[in-house]
């Protein structure tokens, strides 16, 4: 068992540590290196594959998906690492295969560039940092008739033909932010069938009148000629959404994959291999351990364990944060054991330190039972609660505090974990007790 008193004295550096002039420590956005393997709430990015481990055999499954159909869906809960396996995992292996990946996040903002010109930019940005020689797209041409000019070929510097990959991220948000209002739709229901037009290698309607018309000579385009592979990644929430482009964009039904939780055998991976030197010996299972609720002991019930990337991603780096603080060379049991609330209070403090009040209090009320157990909540009720939007809810969704599940089709809203309730709670009590002394 730790000593008590040196427990004191550790909790009062990371105080000291947390408290100092630069303000609180963000780990989304701190280096991802050797001294700090663990990205927290951030995504793992191409150039941090090195420190990417535990997805290997759903990388090797992907890329089988990708190479195999013009469209690929990547779908699964939210934290489930879905961002971290395309860019760290994917992508590299692409490239060496002769593959241009394009990692899109479309911007929805009815001032800015149309989807589809976003996209032609995007194209243009990577063969041009891939040192590769290719026309760049034109402003009046559509993506099927891009990629299906003859004259269009994309030759990489040691001369050998590439093929892009268009990944979009996040593709939910052309349900959510790209049907806010009328605006948005029009964009997002344009781009949704030049998208179609693409991955089902269909001439567009415009293209074909051209033709019939004569203004157009069909012989300047390839119509059997390989043009891209398409990946997108959403939600499993929001499943429903994008089958209901099946009539247009039959490709979206036939080459899926689905993300699952981390096993305890792949959580174990991910806190030794990227810096073993910073855990010391055994301390890896009992960290696994911590972050699902549940005690192993034989590699048989450690394999059974569920365990979320993005919670033992954000534990990984706070255990490290007060190795750091507290001068130890290596991740010891003493920083583990008698210290997950404090992880944990940590971690929910800082989700939620720059909400609205109101949201907070949605929170601690809405998603805990009284006597302290997660709960969830119908969404469309909760947007109907004062001070509560869905930006907010997404905000807290996209930094793992809440997710959104289907229940019986209705989409509900709940903590991500259980583990959080215990915090949520306590947060809670202390709340209404400032209330109660406020009133009296």
């Amino acid at each position: 068992m730790a000593d008590p008193d040196n427990l004191s004295v550790k909790r009062s550096a990371l105080n000291v540590e947390r408290s100092g002039a630069a303000g609180p420590r963000s780990a989304s956005t701190a280096a991802v290196d050797a001294a700090n393997p663990w990205p927290g709430l951030a995504a793992f990015t191409e150039d941090q594959r090195g420190f990417f481990f535990g997805r290997e055999k759903e990388t090797e499954e992907l890329v089988r998906l990708v190479r195999r159909q013009t469209l690929t869906v990547l779908f699964g809960q939210s934290g489930l690492g879905k961002s971290s396996l395309l860019q760290a995992g994917v992508f590299p292996l692409l490239r060496e295969a002769d593959f241009l990946p394009l990692y899109l996040r479309l911007n929805h903002d009815p001032a800015g560039e149309t989807l589809a010109d976003q996209v032609k930019a995007a194209l243009t940005t990577a063969i041009k940092d891939a040192g590769a020689d290719a026309p760049v797209p034109r402003a009046d041409e559509s993506l099927w008739e891009y990629f299906h000019r003859k004259a269009i070929d994309i030759w990489s510097s040691k001369n050998r033909l590439l093929t892009p990959v268009l990944a979009f991220d996040q593709f939910e948000e052309i349900f959510t932010l790209g049907r806010a209002d009328d605006t948005r739709r029009a964009r997002g229901s344009a781009f949704l069938s030049e998208l179609a037009d693409l991955v089902e290698n269909r001439p567009p309607a415009a293209l074909r009148a051209k033709f019939d018309a004569g203004e157009l000579d069909p012989a300047h385009y390839n119509f059997d000629k390989p043009s891209c592979q398409v990946v997108l990644t959403l939600r499993e929430d929001f499943l429903p959404d994008l089958e209901g482009l099946k009539t247009e964009m039959r490709s979206i039904l036939t080459n899926r994959m689905r993300v699952r939780r981390l096993t305890g055998t792949q959580a174990l991976e991910i806190v030794q291999k990227p810096a073993p030197h910073l855990v010391a010996e055994g301390v890896a299972a009992r960290v696994v351990e911590f972050v699902a609720g549940a005690r192993g002991g034989s590699a048989e019930r450690l394999a059974e364990m569920e365990v979320e990337p993005a919670l033992l991603s954000v534990i990984c780096r706070e255990f490290n944060e007060r190795r750091r603080a507290l001068g130890q060379s290596q991740i010891t049991t003493d920083l583990v054991t008698g210290n997950r609330r404090e992880i944990l209070t940590d971690f929910y403090e800082r989700s939620v330190a720059d909400l609205p009040p109101a949201m907070r209090a949605f929170v601690e009320d809405h998603l805990l039972t009284k006597s302290g157990f997660r709960d969830n909540f119908a969404l469309e009720t909760a947007l109907e609660t004062p001070g509560v939007t869905r930006e907010l809810i997404d905000t807290l969704v996209s930094r793992r505090l809440l997710r959104i599940e289907e229940h019986l089709g209705v989409p509900r809203v709940e903590l991500a974990q259980d583990v959080l309730a215990e915090d949520v709670r306590a947060s809670r009590d202390e709340r209404q007790q400032r209330d109660v002394l406020a009133q009296a």
